[in-house]
């Protein structure tokens, strides 16, 4: 399978792609300068520059690729990246006929009055392309983990609707995610993640 990351050299981005290569797939990993394209190199992936908040390098970026992971963020542009990057991204993803989405989002995304105060402005802007995400025409799922730590993995975890907060480590959203490619029951659902006893194929099994 050919899979595009983005936000391929972030601390949970790097971790998808080097899940991804393990497993046999060709990884193309969205960059935006050449310091982080040659780590990617290094690391036996594609790089290919792309800047998320503009647009620029997307449709090379998707071009014949099988699936897409979004693992970009950014606290700072949230309004750039986490809205209207992200919307960018799976409107051109969809356009040239990406058959999987995966979304890598936040809990409380979903409500987020709910989630900390000084994280509205981020969980705002990812619920407006969450939302738009499930509205397209795309196989899509978006995850919404908890807190993010970077212990090792656990490979197991606890997944559902509206969850009461809790952490997860990144190594273990990445796998989710890279699980969700192949899971059927992930698709077109959205759901919180965060740490627990379920092994990971068993837990998105579950009718949530």
């Amino acid at each position: 399978m050919i899979v595009t990351v983005l936000g391929a050299t972030g601390r949970t981005g790097v971790l998808v792609v080097r899940l991804l290569l393990e497993q046999g797939h060709t990884v193309r990993g969205a960059v935006r300068d050449e310091e982080k394209a040659l780590r990617l190199k290094e690391l036996g992936a594609d790089p290919v520059r792309v800047d998320v908040a503009t647009g620029d390098g997307l449709a090379e970026a998707f071009a014949g690729a099988d699936a897409v992971i979004n693992a970009a963020g950014n606290a700072e542009r949230a309004r750039e990246v986490d809205n209207a990057g992200a919307i960018a991204a799976f409107q051109m993803a969809e356009r040239a006929g990406v058959g999987r989405y995966v979304q890598i989002s936040s809990m409380y995304a979903d409500r987020p009055s709910s989630g900390p105060p000084f994280l509205l402005d981020v969980l705002r802007a990812k619920q407006i392309s969450d939302d738009a995400l499930a509205t397209s025409g795309m196989r899509w799922t978006v995850l919404r983990p908890g807190g993010l730590d970077d212990t090792a993995p656990a490979g197991a975890v606890t997944v559902g609707e509206r969850l009461p907060g809790g952490v997860v480590s990144r190594a273990d959203v990445a796998a989710v995610a890279v699980a969700c490619l192949t899971a059927d029951e992930t698709e077109c659902r959205a759901f919180d993640l965060v740490a627990g006893a379920s092994p990971i194929q068993e837990a998105l099994a579950l009718d949530m």
